[in-house]
């Protein structure tokens, strides 16, 4: 569903975000909700070992949905740095899910210390998800770098040669936060002949 593979339970509208190929070298935002047929669910749960071998990811962020993370869900993921956790409530965790002692974790600054004192979440590293943020991020095979201070951001090069029309979005919407597109970088397209 939507490039995502998940487990739908009918009777409580939720999903279970499942193992698939998942190896992109960008940024990751796991949506809070998918379609199927009429019906929307809410993701509540990372399944056992969703993300494990996905090296090329830099960054995950998780909806406020999620309640649980499986186990090993991020084992060898080796450029994982950090991920961005948005729930009120620390998400219980099956076992170990695989992250990096080193490892960053954003949380929404007022929750900061709740996550501080969470016997999991506690051993990382912990700090506002703003700060979490890189300054350069890629999301849907667009490259960016980010002013986090004035929410604007510039488009980068990043061998868009594709085929047919490309139109620069207007805005980029990651992590909660909505960054302007407010400009190219110089030769951003260059070499990008099949674009028209």
């Amino acid at each position: 569903v939507g490039g995502y593979k998940v487990n739908i339970y009918k009777n409580t509208k939720e999903a279970t975000l499942l193992a698939n190929n998942y190896n992109k070298a960008e940024c990751i935002e796991i949506p809070a909700t998918i379609n199927w047929g009429d019906e929307t669910y809410t993701i509540t749960s990372i399944g056992d070992n969703c993300y494990n071998g996905c090296g090329s990811i830099t960054q995950i962020v998780l909806p406020s949905t999620v309640q649980s993370i499986g186990e090993g869900c991020f084992s060898d993921c080796s450029s994982l740095s950090s991920i961005i956790l948005n729930s009120l409530v620390p998400p219980t965790c099956s076992g170990d899910i695989g992250l990096p002692s080193n490892a960053t974790i954003g949380v929404p600054s007022d929750l900061v210390d709740t996550y501080k004192n969470d016997s999991y979440w506690g051993t990382f590293n912990i700090i506002d998800k703003k700060d979490a943020i890189p300054d350069i991020v890629i999301v849907n095979g667009l490259k960016y770098e980010l002013d986090k201070n004035n929410l604007t951001a510039t488009l980068l090069s990043n061998n868009y040669n594709r085929n047919g029309e490309f139109v620069v979005p207007e805005t980029l919407a990651y992590a909660d936060y909505t960054y302007t597109i407010t400009a190219l970088e110089d030769d951003c397209f260059r070499g990008c002949s099949s674009i028209e």
